[in-house]
């Protein structure tokens, strides 16, 4: 009977599978994984090291392991397992190790089912994470690529990655530093503030959470969800195609931009330095705003108000529909109509204007 290094190292047949039948216990440093692919089914059993080295995956070789119940005690030399290869893991719980779970400078598929990474993963590779859900781990990567089945949620502040999102990406605080692109959905259900270019088809902020956007550019490609008593605080820009608020976009400085290129509809209060409106905006309740450029239809509903714009150009065609809204407190300084025509219904409420 070979012992779990000796099926570790060996060389044939290189394809091969150990399948557990009780607790593994290792007490010599593991090393080079042999041959070119081993798998290992855990069967629910632990893989227990003395302090000793995990596992090598070299260049070009693979090593699968499923369903390890408790991948532990490794030192800090390779982590539990240091991969520079490809490395397939599902449903595996690693803890208790000196170092990093995992050293991954190569390909690392979370994949299936369910892991988890007490001590996290380090390194300058990449992280596919397909039909599960990554929870809570310390990632150091150069890319995370989650796919449109996966899941991962973490606080902002466990990442060093870009982030490329195709499933779902959850944040539960901290600040975020990383480029995330994808067609994915991100959520904020707890507060986060934001450094870095974000490209998604959905974001959406939980009732009662903040996301604070300082400097950077948030484009949300297909719908931004703003929940009742959420905030997005912006000071960078802000690009959506459609999308709904119910809650607050606001601004701590005049730098702050919003672009809207499908259909937002407002049911609660935007306050911004610049808004731009490229297709349609539809306004029930409190805009305001020190410039607005309308290349579409600015729609007030029968609640909605607007506020002390300074600058207003209308372009090409565009509308200003107020029918039964409010224009309060402003004076339509520098308006400039190029081409465009203002709708103003006999309904409509201009509290003590001038245009």
């Amino acid at each position: 009977t070979k012992t779990f290094k000796e099926i570790v190292n060996i060389n044939t047949p290189n394809k091969r599978s150990v399948s557990l039948t009780s607790n593994e216990y290792v007490t010599e440093n593991l090393g080079n994984l042999g041959g070119t692919q081993l798998t290992i089914y855990g069967n629910d059993k632990n893989i227990t090291g003395n302090n000793v080295d995990g596992i090598y995956v070299g260049n070009g070789k693979i090593l699968d392991i499923e369903n390890v119940n408790n991948y532990n005690g490794f030192n800090s030399t390779y982590g539990a397992i240091k991969n520079e290869g490809t490395l397939n893991i599902s449903g595996t719980n690693f803890s208790n190790n000196s170092g990093q779970d995992i050293i991954n400078n190569g390909v690392l598929n979370l994949i299936n089912s369910n892991s988890s990474f007490s001590k996290g993963i380090t390194g300058t590779g990449t992280i596919n994470i397909k039909n599960c859900l990554l929870n809570n781990a310390t990632i150091k990567q150069f890319n995370i690529l989650i796919t449109s089945s996966g899941t991962l949620n973490s606080n902002a502040n466990n990442i060093d990655s870009n982030i490329i999102n195709n499933g779902t990406l959850l944040f539960n605080g901290g600040t975020n530093n990383n480029t995330i692109t994808g067609t994915g959905l991100t959520q904020i259900y707890n507060d986060v503030s934001n450094q870095a270019n974000i490209t998604q088809n959905i974001l959406e902020i939980s009732a009662n959470k903040q996301l604070t956007n300082l400097t950077a550019t948030i484009t949300v490609k297909e719908s931004l969800i703003i929940n009742d008593t959420a905030k997005i605080i912006n000071d960078g820009k802000l690009i959506i195609s459609s999308g709904t608020n119910n809650g607050i976009i606001e601004q701590n400085s005049n730098t702050s931009e919003m672009s809207i290129d499908k259909n937002l509809i407002n049911n609660g209060t935007i306050n911004q330095n610049t808004i731009r409106i490229n297709n349609k905006l539809t306004n029930n309740a409190e805009i305001t705003a020190d410039n607005i450029y309308i290349n579409g239809t600015f729609k007030l509903g029968e609640n909605g108000n607007f506020y002390n714009v300074t600058n207003s150009i209308i372009n090409d065609d565009s509308t200003i529909d107020i029918s039964n809204g409010k224009i309060k407190n402003h004076n339509f300084n520098n308006l400039t109509i190029n081409s465009g025509k203002v709708n103003l219904l006999v309904d409509a409420d201009l509290m003590n204007k001038q245009m």
